[in-house]
């Protein structure tokens, strides 16, 4: 058996793919090939932000073809019927049950999945052992976190089209939590990153000078929108403390990148 696995959506979405794929890989007769294709969700392909995997991964990040790509209105399905000689099933948006293993597809000699979820357990030093930026962007991540307090809290505030993030993570929650953390003295500065301006320039004007902020470009569209994607992500890991947003796979991949304590700041509704 042979697996064709394409992770799909943001960043976050896509390092978990991975992460679970790799540590699959040994458990599958046949191999697992992953195909990371720049969309417009996450316009970059991996190369782009990571060195590549060490051979002993047993797994090779490949950018693909057309024959690879998802089957979608704008490109009328082709790939799909492409692929019909190809492959014995397809799985298109996959989504594991709670209990599902890779190893589990028995009886299929040739699969292709597209999917945004992680497809088995891996742990957190799995995620930091794969993913290693670009000595480009490893160097604006240090420019960033060396001007961090020695007590820097960590906040990603995912707002344009998460509407989840946006209803259970308001943002008097989270200012509130910081004013709680400053006051006390856990915290020196806020490190925030964020994909709306308008949340950067309240933030600023409450916290002024203990607000720290990149000047980045939000739009995941881009290359240069997914680079600055990966230094926000380990600037962020990089802190003492993180709250992120619910709902968001970004936050939950910044936590798994480090060591700090790690909350979701939710509200019920």
């Amino acid at each position: 058996m042979s697996i064709t696995i394409v992770p799909v959506s943001g960043l976050g979405n896509r390092m978990r793919v991975v992460a679970s794929a790799v540590v699959a890989a040994p458990h599958v007769e046949g191999g697992i090939r992953v195909v990371w294709q720049p969309a417009w969700d996450c316009k970059a392909s991996f190369n782009d932000l990571f060195l590549p995997l060490g051979k002993e991964e047993g797994v090779e990040i490949e950018r693909g073809s057309l024959l690879d790509a998802p089957a979608t209105k704008q490109n009328l399905l082709i790939p799909l019927l492409l692929r019909k000689r190809r492959y014995d099933a397809e799985y298109r948006c996959f989504r594991p049950e709670a209990d599902f293993h890779l190893p589990d597809f028995v009886g299929q000699r040739r699969v292709y999945m597209d999917t945004c979820y992680a497809l088995g357990p891996y742990e957190a030093g799995d995620v930091r052992r794969l993913f290693r930026p670009v000595p480009e962007l490893q160097e604006r991540i240090v420019a960033t976190t060396s001007k961090f307090a020695p007590t820097t809290i960590g906040v990603h505030i995912r707002r344009k089209d998460n509407l989840k993030a946006i209803r259970y993570s308001p943002l008097t929650a989270f200012r509130k939590r910081i004013d709680g953390l400053l006051a006390s003295g856990e915290a020196e500065s806020v490190f925030l990153c964020t994909d709306d301006d308008h949340v950067k320039q309240y933030f600023r004007e409450i916290y002024g000078k203990r607000l720290i902020t990149r000047r980045v470009n939000t739009n995941r569209n881009s290359a240069d929108g997914i680079r600055d994607a990966v230094v926000d992500l380990y600037s962020l890991a990089a802190t003492n403390h993180i709250i992120g947003s619910y709902y968001s796979s970004f936050s939950e991949t910044a936590a798994e990148l480090s060591d700090a304590s790690f909350e979701v700041m939710r509200e019920n509704h």
